[in-house]
């Protein structure tokens, strides 16, 4: 297997490969037929007079705004909140470009005490996120994150028990698992290390999935990634994810690649569905 391209790096064009054939083994067994573009990257899928796409890992079931909600950070935890679902907290925060961010610092330690997280208001899968326990260390998060991120979203610190990743498709659970972090590693992402259990207990299931459930009407969302925590004080919500990836989850074991295959089936037979017998 050819390990470089030179748009990916060496781990992210495997992963990719990895991804295509997985999707190009669906459309296989489905009557499907598929054309890759831009590196891999974009996805048309067609039957008869049906044409689909895949955009990196979002496919196409959610409408424009709910999949911008859920890649917007700080907008679903205010809408979450507004439909009084329990969720973790997340304020939006500007930064400016080439230029002093001592400001923007500032404004970060009103939002919330220390300890404080911080990370782009956009998709991060773990990397670019900062726990902050001191003034200083605010200010170095907030002036690494201004070279790269235009917005971040700042949060406060919340031990975690456990983490769970529920993936929803038309208000059904297609994967509920727990997300195990390492011990010495504070983030609960597989991209980090976490190791994936598939979560069997029916009670603990059902209460994910209502969460889950609620969240995603929220956001008047088809297709997402839940994300929840167990904390001392309960269950939260701390986002959701329209686009998500289950490349690390699948290298857990033949029968988790398995399960993922499952989803990313079920999610493709919906997308090509007609539009006018299309639930939504």
């Amino acid at each position: 297997m050819n390990s470089e391209h030179p748009t990916y790096t060496p781990t992210e064009w495997l992963a990719r490969q990895r991804f295509t054939r997985l999707i190009n083994d669906i459309c296989a067994k489905n009557a499907l037929d598929i054309t890759w573009f831009s590196d891999a990257w974009i996805a048309r899928i067609s039957k008869n007079d049906v044409h689909r796409f895949i955009s990196g890992n979002t496919f196409p079931l959610n409408n424009a705004v709910s999949a911008s909600l859920m890649r917007d950070k700080a907008a679903a935890s205010v809408l979450l909140a507004a439909h009084s679902i329990p969720v973790v907290p997340h304020q939006l925060l500007w930064l400016p470009r080439m230029r002093e961010i001592t400001h923007a610092a500032a404004r970060a330690q009103t939002l919330f005490p220390l300890p404080m997280v911080i990370k782009p208001n956009a998709e991060s899968s773990g990397f670019d996120v900062y726990k902050c326990t001191t003034t200083d260390e605010v200010k170095t998060a907030t002036r690494a994150l201004s070279k790269r991120h235009r917005a971040i979203a700042v949060s406060p610190f919340i031990e975690i028990k456990r983490e769970f990743r529920i993936i929803m498709c038309e208000d059904s659970p297609l994967l509920i698992f727990s997300k195990q972090r390492q011990a010495n590693e504070w983030r609960h992402n597989l991209a980090r290390g976490a190791t994936p259990a598939i979560v069997t207990d029916d009670t603990l299931r059902t209460h994910l999935t209502r969460l889950a459930s609620q969240s995603m009407r929220a956001l008047d969302a088809q297709l997402g990634a839940v994300d929840i925590v167990e904390t001392s004080t309960g269950y939260m919500i701390i986002e959701i994810n329209g686009g998500f990836v289950l490349d690390h989850f699948c290298q857990h074991s033949p029968e988790y690649k398995k399960l993922a295959e499952q989803v990313y089936e079920t999610i493709i037979k919906k997308m090509m569905l007609p539009v006018n017998t299309t639930s939504h």
